[in-house]
């Protein structure tokens, strides 16, 4: 009876394990999963609401990209 009890706990252990490490990775992206805004942008450009499309666009990026990896467990590679 113990030699199956130990078989058991051998075998659930890793498969906690593996479900806790998936839900953990799925909810928690990585740190710096944002579009990068170029610090070298000329922000007297004589074109203010194409600076501002800039912005707003790479914010959008980087909503876009935690909202597919919380709802499609999706791996965005190209923003990381």
């Amino acid at each position: 009876m113990k030699k199956l009890l130990i078989i058991v706990i051998i075998i659930t252990l890793p498969l906690i394990a593996f479900f806790q490490y998936a839900n953990y990775h799925r909810f928690h992206p990585p740190i710096n999963y944002d579009y990068p805004i170029s610090d070298q942008i000329d922000l007297m450009y004589y074109d203010q609401d194409l600076i501002k499309e800039y912005y707003r666009n790479s914010i959008e990026m980087g909503q876009l990209a935690r909202t597919l990896w919380f709802n499609e467990e999706l791996m965005l590679g190209f923003l990381i």
